[in-house]
C-alpha cells in the first residue's frame, strides 16, 4: 500500500497524528475523491519564494528573470484630472501617486525585481484556508510559502487539508492567486503567468489555473489555441473552488519578487508591471503596437455595465447622447464578444476609452501606447482601487480619473460634464458645436 506523500516526522508527534496518517494512507489507496482531518502539525511561513528555497526542504529556484531585463525601466505619467489635489485628499488619498507622488510610483516600476518559479515537492496547493479570496499558497508538511496578505493567518496555521477533496497530479504548474476567478484580475494577473508557464515549463506538466465560471478567462484560454501557443486545452486543469486541493509529486509555483522593493508585499497582487503586460500583449497581437496620438485614431470606446449591475452608469444614456453629439464616433463596448479577436478590434484603434471601474477596463491592455483612458470612480463603499491607472501608466496610456456619485456595489451617477472635460484634455475640442451643452445632466 502506497503512502500519501506526507513527509510527516513522527517521532515525538501524538497518537492523534499516527492515527491520521493512517487514514490518509487508506483513502490514498482508495484512489477516490476524499475529505480529510488532516493532523495539527505546525508548519514554517515562508513569505517570498526566496525564503522557501532557502528554508524549505524540497523546494528550489528553477526560473529566475529580472523584470528590468525583459523590459526596460520607462517613466510613468501621472493620472490626470481637473481637480487631482483635492481627490488626493479625498476619495483618492489610498492611491500611491497621492501618498508618495509620481517620482517615487516611477522610480519603483516595475515594482517587482524578479520573476521566479519555484520547484515544491510532495506539496498542495491551498483553496484559500486563510481567506477565500486568497488562494494558491504552496503547503508542505513542514512550510508553506504564503507570498502575499499573510496576516490573515497571523497566529496558528489552519488546517489546511480539513475536510477537503484533494486532486492528485504528478507535476503541476499552478497560476492561482487571489482573486482567482475574477474577470477583472485574471487577464493582467494569471494569466501572464500562464503565458509564462506554457514558455518554460516542460509540456508535459499541467497548469492549474481559474478558468471555473470564468467566461472570459475561457476565451482567453481559447484564443492561446487558435494562436498555437497552447498546444492543447487539456494541459490545463480547472481550478473547481473552495475545498478542492491540489497535491502533485512536483509543484511549480510562480511568483514576482519582491514587490515594492520588500515594502507591502501585498500590494503587488494586483498590480502588474510593464512585464507581464507586454508579454501579453506581444502574445496576443503578435508584437507591441506602435504610438498614436488619441485625435489622430478620433474613435471613443465607452464601456457600459450592464443595467443594475454594481457601478453601472445610471445615466448612461444621456452620456452617451452627449459624447456623439460633442465627439462624433462612439462605439459601446457592453458585452464581451464571443472571441478575444473581437474585443481586440474594439480596443486597439481605440483614442479614448471611458468606463466605470470594472473588468472591462482591462480591455486597455488592447490600446496602442498614446491613446487616453478616462476611469470613473465613485465615492463611497471599498475604496475605488487604482489597478487601472497603474495599468494605464505601465502601457503608456493618458490616464484621466473622474469621480461620479455612488457606491461600489450600487449603481454610478457618471459626472457628464467632467468627462467630457477629460475627454478634450486627451483629444482637444472638435470643431463642431454640441447640440447640448454639459452641465448637471443625468
Amino acid at each position: 500500500m502506497r503512502m500519501l506523500p506526507l513527509r510527516t516526522r513522527v517521532a515525538g508527534q501524538s497518537r492523534r497524528l499516527l492515527v491520521t496518517a493512517w487514514v490518509l494512507t487508506t483513502l490514498g489507496a482508495l484512489g477516490e475523491a476524499r475529505s480529510i482531518t488532516g493532523g495539527r502539525a505546525q508548519r514554517r511561513k515562508v513569505t517570498s519564494p526566496v525564503e522557501a528555497a532557502a528554508v524549505c526542504p524540497g523546494v528550489r529556484v528553477v526560473y529566475n528573470k529580472s523584470t528590468t531585463t525583459e523590459h526596460p525601466r520607462r517613466r510613468l505619467a501621472p493620472p490626470r484630472s481637473a481637480d487631482m489635489a483635492r481627490l488626493c485628499k479625498t476619495t483618492l488619498k489610498h492611491w500611491d501617486y497621492c501618498v508618495r507622488g509620481m517620482e517615487a510610483v516611477t522610480r519603483r516600476n516595475p515594482i517587482t525585481t524578479r520573476n521566479i518559479i519555484t520547484e515544491w515537492t510532495d506539496t498542495y496547493i491551498d483553496d484559500g484556508s486563510c481567506h477565500e479570496a486568497i488562494v494558491g499558497y504552496p503547503f508542505t508538511d513542514r512550510c508553506v510559502g504564503m507570498f502575499q496578505w499573510s496576516w490573515y493567518c497571523p497566529t496558528r496555521l489552519p488546517d489546511f487539508l480539513h475536510k477537503k477533496t484533494v486532486h492528485r497530479h504528478d507535476r503541476l504548474g499552478s497560476t492561482l492567486q487571489v482573486y482567482p476567478t475574477a474577470s477583472g484580475h485574471y487577464p493582467a494577473e494569471q494569466f501572464p503567468v500562464l503565458i509564462r508557464m506554457l514558455q518554460e515549463l516542460p509540456s508535459d506538466v499541467k497548469i492549474l489555473t481559474g478558468l471555473n465560471g470564468c467566461p472570459l478567462c475561457e476565451k482567453y484560454v481559447a484564443e492561446l489555441l487558435r494562436l498555437g501557443v497552447l498546444s492543447s486545452r487539456n494541459r490545463l486543469v480547472s481550478w473547481e473552488g473552495r475545498g478542492h486541493v491540489y497535491h502533485a509529486e512536483t509543484v511549480y509555483h510562480h511568483r514576482p519578487f519582491p514587490w515594492e522593493n520588500g515594502k507591502r508585499s501585498d500590494r503587488g497582487a494586483v498590480l502588474r508591471g510593464s512585464a507581464d503586460l507586454d508579454l501579453v500583449r506581444a502574445t496576443i497581437l503578435g508584437g507591441s503596437p506602435g504610438r498614436v496620438t488619441p485625435r489622430a485614431l478620433n474613435k471613443i470606446v465607452l464601456i457600459a455595465r450592464a443595467p443594475g449591475t454594481s457601478r453601472a452608469a445610471s445615466n448612461h444614456a444621456t452620456l452617451l447622447r452627449v459624447l456623439q453629439s460633442r465627439f462624433g464616433k462612439v462605439v459601446v463596448f457592453d458585452s464581451p464578444a464571443p472571441t478575444l479577436q473581437e474585443d481586440v478590434a474594439v480596443f486597439r484603434d481605440a483614442g479614448v476609452v471611458v468606463g466605470v471601474h470594472g473588468a472591462g477596463l482591462m480591455n486597455l491592455m488592447w490600446c496602442a501606447p498614446g491613446a487616453a483612458v478616462v476611469e470613473v470612480c465613485y465615492t463611497s463603499g471599498m475604496p475605488c482601487p487604482a489597478i487601472y491607472a497603474t495599468m494605464a501608466a505601465s502601457l503608456q496610456l493618458d490616464y484621466h480619473v473622474s469621480v461620479g456619485t455612488g457606491d461600489y456595489s450600487g449603481e454610478v451617477l457618471v459626472n457628464i460634464a467632467d468627462v467630457v472635460t477629460r475627454i478634450e484634455s486627451a483629444l482637444g475640442p472638435q470643431p463642431q458645436e454640441s447640440a447640448e451643452t454639459p452641465g448637471n445632466l443625468d
